[in-house]
């Protein structure tokens, strides 16, 4: 199968253009071919479609081999130039040649044409092939000079909406014309961080329309997306030709995208361009992630702070009453005489005592739950339990500060709820929210609802306080959470902690519903029957809710 040609040719005689054809064909190849005799038609004929050689008479009428040598320069393109002729002397063929053709030769020795052809066919070749290398050399040091530059960038502080806005513009224009990076946000939603062209009015006008249009698939699915021509209308009404979007991944989560598009240079963005964008996107994923986890430590260390600042006061106030109970009683005793304090008052003072102490340890064990918590060595001991009367041995224990407290209290309960649970770790949990209810409500009414169903018991502590806002509803859970700020309140903010671990090591719910002013509900819901296997031991509660779900 021969093989096809196609041959401009720059010829005033169809006789002689049909000789060089028939000495073409007989050398193996099918040639395709037109023949022009003017600039305007050269010109059109480049710009119609595609050649491999062009072969032209040097001298015609109006148009020659030097006027057409200039034309194929004037078009931009770099196609072999076969000067051919009869009557051409050595002194123009080496002017023709120094201006730019590539051979010469005459008509009466075509034998010539087809080997001259072949290699002038591969020495455009491999000029292309340079080309091609010396473009890629050239791009992939611009790349890696915008990673590097952009490296330094996204290093040099921890604030990354400033460093990403100021890195992603390094890459305009040496990578792409657009650059955009969106993050996910906790609630799951996507926001456009930053965005990057070389007209800053124009960035914001490209990053405003084409969050109106929808997110990259790397941004919804965590997917490179790779866009080489954009048939989208939306898109080629403000000339975006291509896009190249890669998600930004740290520690096996995506978050967020980092897109690259070309537009008004009318360059092309494909496969070969994805190493530098993951390369970008990691650098950037890298920058956010550790900012992340720096916060997180900050927050961290700041909670710890104030755990332990609230934890020094808390412990120091019971064994500084402690303390002033002991020495008032030893200066009542006089070891000379014998005298000591009315029994009465040994009692009152041991009795206070007692209750420094009960506290003391209250707090100590608290601070001991929450680490063994952390650490999943809390241990639990089920059995049967009637839930009412758990309830009313706590309200029996804090009978005395209720009264204290001038609280009212109300027990609303079905007879015989008897549930599979570690009866002790129940107490406790509703120690903490009958402690809570008088440290933060004192003086309103309390009311302890509890009923069953087939598959849970369900218990409702509510009370007639100030209520807890909004904001601090979101993590009155949380370790150190307080509903309060205020600091005369006494506590280390672990008890609620503890009854959500509690609670959910049974395989229950605990929340609260609160309005400001109009007290606070604290719900529990427990099933009936907890299998052992669901109370884990030996790992952190973390983990037993992964294997749970």
């Amino acid at each position: 199968m021969k093989k096809k040609l196609r041959i401009l040719i720059i010829e005033d005689s169809e006789a002689d253009a049909e000789i060089l054809l028939r000495q073409i064909g007989r050398s193996g190849y099918e040639p395709v071919s037109a023949r022009v005799e003017t600039k305007e038609a050269m010109q059109a004929a480049l710009a119609s479609r595609e050649w491999d050689i062009i072969i032209a008479d040097y001298s015609l009428p109006r148009f020659g081999a030097e006027g057409a040598l200039e034309t194929l320069k004037e078009s931009g393109l770099d196609l072999p130039f076969i000067l051919v002729s009869g009557t051409v002397g050595e002194e123009k063929a080496v002017r023709m040649m120094k201006a730019g053709a590539d051979d010469y030769l005459l008509k009466d020795h075509l034998e010539r044409l087809c080997p001259a052809i072949e290699r002038e066919i591969g020495e455009f070749l491999n000029r292309q092939e340079r080309r091609k290398a010396e473009e890629e050399l050239r791009r992939n040091r611009n790349q890696l000079a915008v990673l590097s530059e952009a490296s330094g960038i996204l290093g040099s502080s921890l604030d990354y909406t400033t460093t990403i806005n100021r890195a992603i513009q390094a890459a305009i224009p040496k990578i792409c014309d657009l650059c955009l990076v969106h993050l996910v946000n906790e609630s799951g939603t996507f926001r456009r961080l930053a965005t990057a062209h070389s007209d800053p009015k124009q960035a914001v006008n490209y990053g405003e329309w084409l969050d109106q249009q929808g997110y990259s698939k790397a941004l919804r699915t965590g997917e490179v997306e790779i866009l080489s021509e954009i048939h989208d209308s939306e898109l080629l009404k403000i000339g975006v030709g291509s896009s190249l979007s890669v998600p930004l991944m740290a520690r096996n989560r995506t978050l967020g995208s980092l897109t690259l598009m070309m537009a008004e240079s009318g360059r092309c963005l494909g496969p070969s361009d994805l190493w530098v964008a993951q390369e970008f996107a990691s650098r950037t994923a890298s920058a956010i992630d550790n900012a992340l986890l720096y916060d997180e430590a900050q927050r961290a260390i700041n909670v710890r702070d104030e755990f332990l600042m609230i934890a020094s006061h808390e412990l120091k106030t019971p064994i500084t009453s402690l303390k002033m109970q002991l020495q008032l009683t030893r200066r009542g005793i006089h070891p000379e005489s014998g005298a000591v304090p009315p029994a009465n008052q040994l009692f009152k003072t041991i009795d206070t005592s007692l209750v420094q102490v009960d506290r003391l340890t209250k707090l100590i064990e608290d601070m001991l739950d929450a680490s063994r918590m952390q650490s999943g060595k809390l241990s639990f001991e089920l059995g049967p339990v009637n839930l009412g009367g758990v309830i009313e041995e706590v309200l029996g224990r804090f009978s005395s500060e209720l009264a204290s407290a001038k609280s009212q209290v109300e027990i609303e309960a079905q007879p015989d709820i008897i549930g599979y649970w570690d009866k002790a770790r129940i107490e406790q949990v509703f120690i903490n929210l009958i402690s809570n209810a008088i440290k933060y409500a004192p003086g309103s009414s309390l009311k302890v609802s509890a009923s069953r169903d087939d598959v849970q018991a369900k218990v409702i502590v509510r009370d007639t306080g100030p209520g807890i806002s909004k904001e601090k509803q979101k993590n009155v859970f949380e370790r150190f959470g307080r509903g309060t700020l205020d600091h005369n309140i006494v506590g280390l903010g672990l008890g609620l902690y503890i009854c959500r671990q509690i609670v959910e090591a049974h395989g229950g719910t605990i929340g609260v519903y609160s309005n400001e002013g109009e007290g606070a509900a604290f719900i529990i819901e427990l099933p009936l029957a907890v299998d052992e296997s669901h109370v884990t031991r030996g790992i952190s509660f973390n983990e037993k809710a992964d294997l749970d779900r």
